[in-house]
């Protein structure tokens, strides 16, 4: 968080997904890829308060790498980008051996609001905005190729936004951390 004028702080964080670590070629989704790409980097943002604005992606592939795929992976950003007012700021393409995936997203944040892991205190309530270890066993139902837990596969690629709801949990809660 840095704070070029009085009142206003902006976020900056970066998120990477690469292949073999993140997730396995074979699970590919490109749709998925960019949405989850996207919206890992900018839930950081809304974990510190802030509210995204923009983003730079830099994507690394194969030269063998199918070209629908890449346009589904970009088709997705700009559907993201429009649905949630987000500006593409820019970013970098390059060969690669495997797929990599760098999703930096900056956002900004009223002084006052600015939200720290050590702003909690004794008694303090924990808000969760979506289900406990649902990657986990998103990332091992594709692992184990078990074609009955879609609703995982779709949760791993498909995860939905979180800022949006932080408006109307500052209006209900003091938030701390």
């Amino acid at each position: 968080v840095w704070k070029p004028e009085p009142g206003l702080g902006w976020i900056a964080t970066c998120d990477a997904h690469c292949e073999g670590t993140h997730f396995q070629k074979s699970w590919l989704s490109w749709t998925g890829l960019a949405r989850r790409s996207l919206l890992a980097a900018a839930s950081d943002v809304t974990a510190m308060g802030g509210a995204p604005k923009g983003f730079l992606v830099s994507l690394g592939a194969p030269g063998e790498t199918p070209t629908q795929g890449l346009e589904e992976f970009t088709e997705e950003l700009s559907r993201l980008s429009n649905d949630y007012n987000l500006w593409p700021m820019g970013g970098d393409t390059f060969r690669c051996d495997q797929i990599l995936v760098d999703v930096t997203v900056l956002g900004n944040v009223a002084g006052e609001d600015i939200v720290r892991q050590t702003g909690a205190r004794p008694g303090d309530s924990i808000w969760i905005t979506g289900w406990l270890g649902t990657m986990r066993a998103a990332w091992t139902s594709l692992a184990e190729d078990r074609p009955n837990e879609g609703a995982f596969r779709d949760r791993f690629w498909y995860p939905p936004a979180r800022w949006p709801v932080l408006p109307a949990l500052r209006e209900t809660l003091p938030i701390r951390a």
